[in-house]
């Protein structure tokens, strides 16, 4: 399962679900829908609340590479469920 990286508007920090945030006391493998209201960014603090301040980020050639393969297929479904029900 990919999980999407989230990125500050203020600073640029990358929170990674996959490492967490050690300074925070968030372990690994927490979304960033989960985090407590409570965190904010590690790097700059932030005022605001994280909803305003960070942004889903595509990262990594892997992932786009993963992402356009998932686009394809479904493409492709749906292309071939199109021809079954044609009349």
């Amino acid at each position: 399962m990919l999980l999407p990286r989230w990125q500050c508007l203020e600073c640029g920090y990358h929170y990674d679900p996959v490492k967490g945030d050690p300074k925070g006391g968030i372990p690994p493998g927490i979304p960033f829908e989960d985090l407590p209201d409570s965190w904010r960014c590690p790097e700059c603090g932030g005022i605001e609340g994280k909803a305003r301040r960070f942004y889903q980020a595509i990262v990594g050639i892997k992932e786009l590479r993963y992402f356009l393969k998932f686009l394809i297929r479904i493409a492709a479904d749906f292309a071939n469920a199109e021809k079954e029900y044609q009349y």
